[in-house]
């Protein structure tokens, strides 16, 4: 794992980006803050700072480094964001407060037995669950707002019935989930990470 961490570091040097370096640091850091088990780390244990994690890893590291990275340095454009990289950030920093609820759904009779205070263990699993599955509806929502207001026709179609189909397959799939069976709740989640991998 160390060797790595280091590669993909010596990497970023060499390419000489420093969104793509910044890319990589942080999303080791974010990682790192996230699963190793050191004091005031291992973040997975508390509901907002996974939340935190899963943002700054998907959201900042992946969805604005790497874009900038290829703004400027494989396009030679400037680094200006547009609105679909605003759209695609804003909607994993929504993803990863929904799979920081779910996730933790499964866990709740370990977390408990721990101490840790998840948000499914604050609500309740149904309503941690209904939580978390409408929150990344209304996403879905915000998606397909932002594609109507799209200045071209078939990115109107494609945002807004893409989403609008994506958003029907989750809806459907969470109506069937037995939210008391760890299992169909942990195969849900593995479903809403699967789908949103893939947009």
């Amino acid at each position: 794992m160390v060797s790595l961490i280091l590669q993909s570091i010596v990497m970023g040097i060499m390419i000489q980006s420093p969104p793509l370096l910044c890319a990589i640091l942080t999303f080791f850091a974010f990682g790192g803050a996230y699963s190793i088990d050191f004091p005031f780390l291992r973040w997975k244990s508390n509901a907002i700072l996974a939340a935190i994690c899963i943002m700054g890893a998907r959201a900042f590291s992946i969805q604005i480094c790497v874009f900038l990275h290829i703004q400027r340095y494989v396009l030679g454009k400037p680094m200006a964001f547009t609105r679909s990289s605003v759209l695609a950030t804003v909607f994993m920093c929504m993803f990863a407060v929904v799979v920081s609820v779910l996730k933790d759904i499964p866990d709740m009779d370990g977390d408990e037995a721990f101490g840790t205070k998840s948000l499914a263990i604050l609500l309740g699993k149904e309503k941690a669950f209904w939580f978390g599955t409408s929150l990344l509806m209304m996403t879905y929502g915000v998606a397909m707002g932002v594609g109507a207001s799209a200045p071209l026709m078939y990115s109107k179609l494609v945002t807004v019935l893409g989403h609008g189909i994506l958003a029907s397959i989750l809806w459907l799939r969470a109506k069937s989930v037995n939210i008391s069976d760890h299992e169909a709740v942990s195969a849900f989640y593995r479903f809403v990470w699967k789908v949103n991998r893939k947009r």
